[in-house]
């Protein structure tokens, strides 16, 4: 039977969380404690593990937006399952619905490919000042773009 998975809480104040990085395609077979995609809050960033067994059915919430707490991010069942009526007649409360687990990741690449990692919090800040991203990923050399290295970054 398809299950949702939802974004759940990392912290008990999150409201919301970014989604970094899937882990997982539509597809995939993942068992209990599988990682599927990193999730970030003002805070931090962990790997939120999977509940359930099965296959990815539909990815809901791609890569480098943010969704309120308890949205379905994904789609776990069967091969070829219908999970269309789930989508629309989710009959369980949201609240009884089992949380994942979240680990911290092992330390990953702070470049992506073309993407970079950063959290929310902190890209709301550089786009409010207008910084040129490249050249604070360059100043920032690898590290972790932090409030404290943009401030740094402004006084150079």
């Amino acid at each position: 039977m398809a299950e949702l998975i939802l974004l759940s809480k990392m912290t008990l104040t999150m409201e919301e969380g970014f989604i970094g990085e899937w882990y997982v395609k539509e597809g995939d077979f993942i068992k209990l404690d599988d990682q599927l995609c990193s999730v970030e809050n003002e805070k931090e960033t962990e790997d939120m593990m999977s509940m359930y067994e099965g296959t990815i059915l539909k990815i809901l919430a791609p890569e480098g937006a943010a969704y309120p707490v308890k949205t379905p991010i994904a789609v776990v069942g069967e091969p070829g399952e219908d999970y269309s009526a789930l989508l629309i007649t989710k009959t369980k409360a949201v609240d009884e619905e089992p949380q994942p687990r979240f680990v911290r990741p092992d330390p990953t690449p702070f470049v992506m490919g073309d993407q970079y990692r950063i959290m929310p919090k902190i890209r709301k800040i550089i786009q409010e000042k207008g910084i040129d991203i490249e050249e604070l990923v360059a100043f920032c050399d690898g590290r972790r773009i932090t409030e404290a290295e943009i401030a740094a970054f402004e006084k150079r």
